[in-house]
C-alpha cells in the first residue's frame, strides 16, 4: 500500500516539474529563445525533488493569527500520502509490483541513456573538423547529418555530403543550424 502511494506522489511530483517546464517553455518559445534548457531542468526536478523533499524539515509557516488559521501551517506539504484500503486483496501486490516494474525500466532507460551518451560522445571526438557551405563542422564515416551536444552542440555531417554540390550542403547546413538555434 505504501509502494502504490510513494508511487502516486513520484506521479504528481513529476506532472508539477512537467507543467512548470511546459509553462516556461511556452514563455522562452514566445521570445524567441531556446526552451531545451526548461526541459532539461523539468526533468531533473522530476527525478530528484521526490527524493528530496521528503528529506527537508517543514517549519512553520504561519502562527494563526490571520486568515482565521488555528494554529501553525506548513505552505504545502509533499510527503507522500498514506493510503488505507481494507478487503481488496489486490492493492497489497500491486503496488510493490507497480513499484518494481517502475524502478526496473528507470533503471534500464537509464543504463541506455548513459550508453548513448558515451558513445555520442566517442562519434563527435572522432569526426574531423572541416568547414562546409562557411561553417564548422565535424565529418563522420556514415553518421549525420545530425546535431549532438547540450551545452556545446556540432553539426556532423557523414563524408558523402561532402561530395553534393555547393547549394546542397549550404542547405544541410543551414537545416541543422536551425536545430541549434530552434527549441
Amino acid at each position: 500500500m505504501i509502494a502504490l502511494a510513494t508511487g502516486l506522489y513520484w506521479i504528481a511530483i513529476g506532472l508539477l516539474c512537467l507543467a512548470g517546464s511546459a509553462l516556461v517553455a511556452r514563455v522562452l518559445r514566445r521570445r524567441g529563445r531556446q526552451e531545451r534548457g526548461a526541459w532539461a531542468i523539468g526533468l531533473l526536478g522530476a527525478l530528484v525533488l521526490p527524493v528530496v523533499l521528503p528529506l527537508v524539515p517543514r517549519t512553520p509557516t504561519g502562527t494563526g493569527t490571520g486568515g482565521g488559521l488555528i494554529g501553525p501551517v506548513s505552505v504545502l506539504d509533499l510527503s507522500p500520502v498514506r493510503l488505507t484500503a481494507s478487503g481488496t486483496p489486490v492493492l497489497e501486490w500491486l503496488g510493490p509490483v507497480l513499484l518494481s516494474a517502475w524502478a526496473g525500466l528507470s533503471a534500464l532507460f537509464l543504463v541506455r541513456l548513459i550508453l548513448a551518451v558515451r558513445a555520442i560522445g566517442r562519434l563527435r571526438h572522432r569526426a574531423r573538423p572541416t568547414r562546409v557551405a562557411g561553417g564548422l563542422v565535424r565529418v563522420t564515416l556514415d553518421r549525420g547529418p545530425a546535431v549532438v551536444g547540450f551545452l556545446n552542440p556540432v553539426v556532423l555531417v557523414p563524408e558523402w555530403v561532402l561530395d553534393l554540390p555547393t547549394r546542397r550542403r549550404e542547405w544541410i547546413l543551414r537545416h541543422e543550424e536551425e536545430h541549434i538555434r530552434g527549441p
